[in-house]
């Protein structure tokens, strides 16, 4: 695998009994790049993504991040990858703070590391409160700053921009966009500014890539 591919996946599929949700995906995710994989529900964006992050098997096809088979080295991946999914239960009886802390201590960071989003947010004006008093939109901003603590080289968000106001939907894009310690890979059907930050667009459908825009390059242009 080239070095300053962080991401090879070639004829991957997934199957859930007789329906098959990942039909041959073949990929490469560059160091530093950022993508966005667009879709109506049940296209496969979030199934690919749980795939890279080992949470699910594929049923066939070749996955390698940095190097490593995520579904058996996922302690050494661990150290370069960092995600949430829209779907993961929160602990309900932990405040914010101290559900972060922990997750910071157990990464080896601080929540210094992502201090600038917990401003842009304003995470910190609620995270004393205990998690099952959260709205959706609160939950929602605790996972977006668990998913960039520690600045890992590779981040992926599930579904970011769902639950949350207007304004902080512009501000976690402009973080996006700012981000320079790695590669963002985002899964998302709410557009709002996305594309205009990303490198490419991967369209999703019927658990295929159906299109791609490379949006760096038609800038340049």
């Amino acid at each position: 695998m080239d070095g300053d591919v962080i991401v090879y996946i070639d004829g991957l599929v997934k199957r859930y009994g007789f329906t098959t949700a990942l039909d041959n995906i073949s990929l490469e995710i560059m160091s530093m790049e950022k993508i966005l994989l667009k879709g109506p529900n049940g296209s496969g964006k979030t199934t690919l993504l749980k795939i890279i992050t080992g949470l699910v098997r594929p049923s066939r096809g070749i996955v390698e991040v940095f190097g490593y088979n995520p579904l058996k080295e996922i302690d050494k991946l661990s150290r370069y990858i960092s995600f949430y999914f829209e779907d993961d239960p929160l602990p309900w009886w932990l405040d914010g703070h101290s559900y972060l802390e922990f997750l910071a201590e157990t990464q080896s960071t601080s929540l210094d590391s992502v201090k600038e989003l917990i401003n842009l947010l304003g995470v910190d004006e609620y995270w004393d409160k205990r998690i099952y008093t959260y709205s959706s939109g609160m939950k929602r901003k605790i996972q977006i700053v668990r998913a960039f603590l520690g600045n890992k080289r590779l981040v992926i968000l599930d579904e970011p921009l769902t639950y949350i106001d207007e304004e902080s939907r512009k501000k976690v894009v402009e973080y996006i966009k700012d981000y320079i310690y790695g590669g963002v890979v985002i899964a998302s059907h709410i557009d709002e500014g996305l594309p205009k930050v990303v490198d490419r667009v991967i369209h999703m459908d019927g658990g295929r890539i159906v299109g791609v825009e490379h949006l760096a390059e038609e800038d340049e242009e």
